[in-house]
């Protein structure tokens, strides 16, 4: 893992802590990611519908079996840079705000939408699991002004695109299909496969018994396969949640289908 030089760092994100806070509409999300058997990248969108001047944000993979590699920042932030460090807890901190050597002017990343950074990971050990769950731990904002920004973020799962259903398919499916879990019922975590025959942007939605949102997994755009994507028992806050039966809907393109599945503790 690198570790980020501070040089004005502190100087340069002091308006990250400054100020009243801000009330706008500011929300980061796994839109696209890809994960082999030991490098994966992962890609960051922002929507905001105020102006941006500096960044602060945590990123976590919650087993902790990601290094970084390196940050890209895209044309939307094109005099900006990104730093990274690793915290403690293992998380990643990204810090991204004006490159100075490149514009000695402050500048911001205009309202609307699209991607902002590309990071790079490698896998830091062996691991069977066919999908690294990602979460924003932190996110701190600023305008340039110095007011803080309230700002939130939709987690993720990086995929393992090399990973198949316990049949082991080698063909790509002629339709889309959303297969039974396994193992079902199951005790800590279980794995929900899909098969799409074509690249699509694809959502996998855990419900409970009432009908309500339980956790939602974007997975962005994904190749023409066999997917798997492994559900934990917790909810989008991180919590365990009860026993029970629960149903998982995938949203893949016009494709939408449902199953039930059980949670024993």
């Amino acid at each position: 893992m690198h570790t980020l030089r501070v040089k004005a760092t502190v100087a340069v994100l002091a308006i990250l802590l400054s100020h009243q806070s801000v009330n706008a509409e500011v929300h980061f999300s796994i839109i696209n990611s890809k994960l082999t058997t030991e490098t994966g990248t992962v890609t960051i969108a922002l929507e905001n519908d105020i102006p941006v001047a500096g960044i602060q944000l945590d990123l976590n993979d919650t087993e902790n079996l990601l290094a970084v590699d390196t940050i890209r920042i895209s044309d939307r932030a094109e005099t900006w840079k990104a730093h990274y460090i690793e915290l403690p807890n293992g998380d990643l901190r990204v810090l991204a705000f004006v490159d100075t050597e490149v514009s000695t002017v402050p500048t911001q990343i205009d309202s609307g939408s699209g991607d902002l950074f590309e990071v790079d990971f490698t896998k830091t050990e062996e691991t069977s699991v066919d999908s690294i769950a990602l979460s924003f731990a932190e996110i701190i904002l600023s305008d340039m002004s110095g007011n803080g920004i309230e700002g939130e973020g939709t987690g993720g799962y990086m995929v393992d695109l090399t990973t198949g259903t316990p049949d082991d398919i080698t063909e790509l499916p002629l339709n889309f299909e959303l297969n039974q879990n396994y193992p079902n019922p199951f005790n800590a975590s279980t794995n929900i496969p899909f098969a799409l025959p074509k690249a699509t942007s694809v959502k996998l939605t855990i419900y409970n018994l009432l009908g309500q949102e339980v956790k939602t997994f974007r997975l962005g755009e994904l190749q023409p396969g066999v997917h798997s994507v492994r559900w934990d028992g917790t909810s989008a806050s991180g919590l365990h949640v009860e026993s029970g039966m629960y149903f998982y809907q995938v949203i893949a393109g016009n494709f939408v289908q449902t199953k039930k599945m059980v949670l024993l503790k």
